[in-house]
């Protein structure tokens, strides 16, 4: 003789609730997703902006101390706004692709800037 245990519930409905599970742990981890990368992203524009307005005045380079010229603070100040940005539209909307459009072109401003505060190490450029 053969027992079959049948579910509680019918199998279609453990399935929608593990769905619907499912839903409510993505817009959780998608809303902890979005909250860190705004705090991140809120504290490399203050660092940006910090250099952009002369607030931060020099930045370590090959381990030598040296002053941020006029064109790396423009280049900083490119950066923040960028950033600021990125900020707006994640606030706003997340989706993954553009997210990840948004944070290569962040990479790519901040190393701009920061080459040309290496750059500027190197000679004696004028702030």
């Amino acid at each position: 003789m053969r027992v079959v245990l049948l579910p509680k519930k019918p199998v279609k409905n453990n399935i929608l609730q593990r769905f619907i599970a499912l839903k409510t742990k993505i817009k959780l981890d998608t809303q902890k997703l979005r909250e860190h990368l705004l705090n991140e992203l809120e504290a490399l524009f203050q660092m940006a902006s910090d250099i952009a307005r002369g607030k931060t005045k020099t930045q370590i380079v090959d381990g030598k101390q040296v002053k941020v010229s006029l064109k790396a603070r423009q280049k900083w100040a490119q950066t923040a706004a960028y950033l600021a940005g990125a900020m707006e539209k994640i606030a706003k909307d997340l989706d993954e692709r553009e997210i990840n459009e948004i944070l290569a072109e962040a990479e790519k401003l901040i190393a701009e800037a920061k080459r040309e505060t290496e750059r500027c190490a190197g000679g004696a450029e004028e702030t």
